[in-house]
């Protein structure tokens, strides 16, 4: 399986489990792309998603680091790590 589509299952797997998510915060639903070239999916508590990469900013922050299950953001210059629902 490749990585991109081993995130889309993931993903998939996130989106159609009861209560996987917590829609009162920013989540994080989705990493796809190689080590080199990672995006990230975030949910935003309005319900609306957003694909980050290193640099973007987002909900107030930046994002700084995005790995295979998590995504670091600086939020007031303090990190603030997304991890993919288990």
């Amino acid at each position: 399986m490749t990585q991109s589509s081993s995130g889309q299952t993931k993903a998939a797997r996130i989106a159609t489990t009861s209560n996987a998510l917590d829609l009162s915060a920013l989540s994080l639903i989705a990493v796809t792309g190689k080590p080199d070239a990672r995006r990230a999916i975030l949910r935003h508590r309005n319900g609306r998603t957003e694909t980050v990469r290193p640099g973007t900013s987002a909900a107030g922050g930046t994002v700084t680091a995005i790995d295979a299950g998590s995504v670091t953001l600086s939020m007031d210059g303090k990190p603030l790590r997304l991890a993919l629902p288990a």
